[in-house]
């Protein structure tokens, strides 16, 4: 094989490159920042952590080919840290369910001791694998990559007395949620 000079190379190609990689090294920052939030320590965030922080987060796992609108529905602007890594941790599975992109609306509501956690997301196509799916109905359903984030979420709402759910009202809905104490 041939191999190229410096000179072979033409400076739209060498623009290109360098285009792709801060394309990549963006999008790798904020995968990390999710999981970091997620899977984390999260040090250095105190107790709470800001919803914009979540909702970035969130945003950075959505695939460059896909749109999905992130919003939050409410008037907090900080979330204890176990209810925002299950936030997150709920929220990998909804980015990947909305397989031709859509809309994710999350909503936190504090009932007394309780905190409800919400994910709408609402999609022209919505597909959640069936490992993912068989997670909810069955606590000691097989780990698979697809269901570390649920595992996660589950173990999270457990050690605060309440449990993860899914609801699927049609074909372009999908709740998740989870019940905690705070």
């Amino acid at each position: 094989p041939a191999e190229y000079s410096r000179s072979d190379i033409s400076e739209a190609m060498r623009e290109s490159c360098v285009s792709l990689l801060e394309a990549s090294s963006t999008t790798a920052i904020a995968k990390l920042k999710c999981f970091r939030l997620a899977f984390g320590s999260s040090g250095g965030y105190g107790d709470d952590i800001a919803v914009s922080d979540i909702l970035d987060a969130l945003r950075g796992l959505v695939p460059g080919t896909r749109t999905v609108q992130i919003s939050w529905i409410g008037e907090q602007t900080a979330v204890a840290k176990p209810a925002a890594r299950v936030i997150l941790a709920l929220g990998l599975s909804l980015v990947e369910a909305l397989i031709r992109g859509g809309r994710i609306d999350i909503a936190m509501e504090q009932r007394g001791e309780l905190v409800e956690l919400a994910l709408r997301g609402e999609g022209d196509r919505i597909i959640l694998d069936a490992a993912s799916r068989a997670f909810f109905s069955d606590p000691a359903a097989e780990l698979s990559p697809k269901t570390i984030g649920l595992a996660l979420a589950r173990r999270i709402a457990l050690a605060g007395g309440g449990d993860i759910m899914l609801s699927q009202p049609g074909d372009t809905e999908l709740v998740i949620g989870a019940v905690m104490r705070a």
